[in-house]
């Protein structure tokens, strides 16, 4: 029981940073979601995404964490039956694998 517990207070240090908006971040348990809306997928969104991705990245450094890029996946939601073509988000030097679906808890 005091693990659940210990990374959750762990976790709100990354959840309440001033660089990262609430709106376009969640987390459950020990799964995190950047959720980033928006209409402009080639700039706009991507470069939100890889900002929120490198803050992330730091913060888990800073504290002992590591990001597992296997897990990790981008999705794009929209409406729109036509596929996008964004280019590579990377995590710590590694490409991040687009998905079409995800577990996520």
């Amino acid at each position: 029981i005091l693990s659940p517990l210990l990374r959750n207070l762990t976790l709100n240090t990354l959840l309440s940073m001033d660089q990262l908006d609430p709106d376009f971040l969640q987390a459950f348990a020990d799964d995190l979601a950047i959720l980033v809306p928006g209409f402009d997928l080639s700039a706009t969104m991507r470069d939100i995404v890889i900002r929120y991705l490198k803050i992330i990245s730091k913060w888990c450094t800073d504290n002992g964490v590591k990001l597992s890029t296997i897990k990790t996946k981008v999705i794009v939601f929209s409406g729109l039956k036509k596929k996008f073509k964004m280019k590579p988000i990377y995590l710590d030097g590694e490409v991040l694998n687009f998905s079409d679906e995800v577990k996520y808890l």
